[in-house]
This record gives C-alpha cells, structure tokens and sequence, in this order.
C-alpha cells in the first residue's frame, strides 16, 4: 500500500486502453454524488469487470490509484478492493490518501511492514523502497 500526498482527482479514467468519463463537479444523469463531485458508476463496473479478468488470468500485479473515502464508506472501488483483500496470490500497490492510511489499514488489516510513504517528491524512491523489503527478493 502507498500513501501520499500525490492523487488528483481526474475527471476521466483510462482503463485497458479505453476512457472514461469517471467524475465531474456538474449533475449528470444516472451518476451518484460524493461531496461536491458526481461519479459515473459505469466507469467503476467497468473497472471492476477489468480487475476480475485480471485476477482470472494471474496478471504480474494490480494497482489501484486510489483507495479513498469513498471506499471506507462502501462506494467508488470498495468492491474492487473487497476481491483484492481476500487475493492473496496477485502483487498489489493500493494508493491510498495518507489522511485515511490508518482507517484503511485498520479496515483491511494491512501490516505495517507493507506500507511504503511517498511524498510527490520522492515517488521516484518507490521502486528503490520495495526492492529493500521483504517484496523484494
């Protein structure tokens, strides 16, 4: 799991080559609100449909960018990252928002030794972080 300080909201999602409209401050049709944004629910089942495909043919690892609040409260990719939680045989990096990390971690039970901090400044020193734990053998 990282955590940083580095997500932006994207008002579309790429995902397997293909875009989406994923958020938008306006009212749209059919989309549900959080906050101030409205999300499009198909982006997500499209997502979760990816992942399922994924975990179906043993995929090198799985990154989801992000886990937010709205995965705490059971909305955005919190079915996604209810089939990750109980994969234990797929590598994945979850971005989570430092701010929510010990909720998260709390709520998935995710050990200390599997979280790696990353700053905007230093996102390049990720891969340098994992080679130097216990996923880097």
């Amino acid at each position: 799991m990282l955590s940083g300080s580095f997500i932006k909201l994207l008002p579309w999602i790429q995902l397997s080559g293909e875009t989406f409209p994923m958020a938008s401050i306006k009212k749209e049709r059919g989309w549900f609100r959080y906050k101030k944004f409205y999300f499009n629910p198909a982006a997500f089942k499209k997502g979760e449909k990816i992942v399922e495909n994924s975990l179906a043919r043993s995929v090198d690892a799985l990154i989801i960018d992000e886990v937010g609040p709205m995965e705490l409260i059971g909305k955005g990719w919190y079915k996604v990252i209810e089939v990750l939680d109980k994969d234990y045989t797929t590598p994945q990096i979850w971005v989570v928002r430092e701010k929510i990390l010990r909720e998260a971690q709390d709520r998935w039970h995710i050990p200390d030794e599997n979280i790696f901090l990353v700053s905007e400044n230093d996102q390049m020193n990720l891969l340098e972080q994992i080679k130097k734990s216990k996923f880097g053998s």
